[in-house]
């Protein structure tokens, strides 16, 4: 038998996808998935692209630091 939420599972990871996409190239306020974006949606996704890049470059620390720890 089928799994009734695949469809709902395949969308979401089309979703979580296409914001991965966004959030990894360089930032463009007016490429938010909606027609006319409002200064609030655009200070919001400058928010989460710059919170998720913080996260990025956190991560990148944390290993640099761990590979540095272990060969000390």
């Amino acid at each position: 038998m089928a799994n009734a939420n695949a469809p709902l599972e395949d969308h979401k990871q089309a979703v979580a996808e296409s914001w991965r996409r966004f959030m990894s190239g360089n930032f463009d306020p007016w490429a938010i998935p909606s027609h006319l974006p409002r200064s609030e949606d655009r200070m919001t996704a400058a928010m989460e692209y710059a919170a998720y890049q913080l996260g990025e470059i956190n991560h990148k620390l944390t290993v640099l630091i761990e590979l540095t720890a272990r060969r000390g």
